[in-house]
């Protein structure tokens, strides 16, 4: 993608989203070009317990993304760095929508 980043990561039985910004464009060019990505069989996110988003997104972005994400995953987060934890967005059973994970250095989960 040209506009945007996502790199997908695996550990552990959680998927990891480092996502953020490339070259400069305006939403509308964003957000296709992500939604276009997360429709592409190439894309290798298989779903599973956790997925972590982390990285700069506006709130269309983020709307895409989520979009995308809640129907694969048990739960999503989203890194928070105000607080250096993940916030977990939806749950389809275990966690609370509002409970927080923290992140270790490296972006997983400690």
């Amino acid at each position: 993608m040209e506009h945007y980043s996502i790199v997908i990561e695996s550990e552990g039985g959680v998927t990891l989203l480092r996502v953020g910004f490339g070259k400069p464009a305006q939403n509308n060019q964003i957000v296709a070009e992500v939604d276009a990505f997360m429709r592409s069989p190439a894309n290798t996110i298989p779903g599973g317990a956790l997925c972590l988003i982390n990285g700069a997104a506006s709130l269309p972005v983020a709307a895409v993304l989520s979009h995308h994400l809640v129907h694969r995953f048990c739960e999503l987060a989203v890194f928070d760095p105000k607080t250096t934890s993940y916030v977990i967005v939806s749950s389809h059973g275990g966690r609370a929508v509002g409970d927080t994970i923290t992140a270790g250095p490296d972006g997983y989960p400690l």
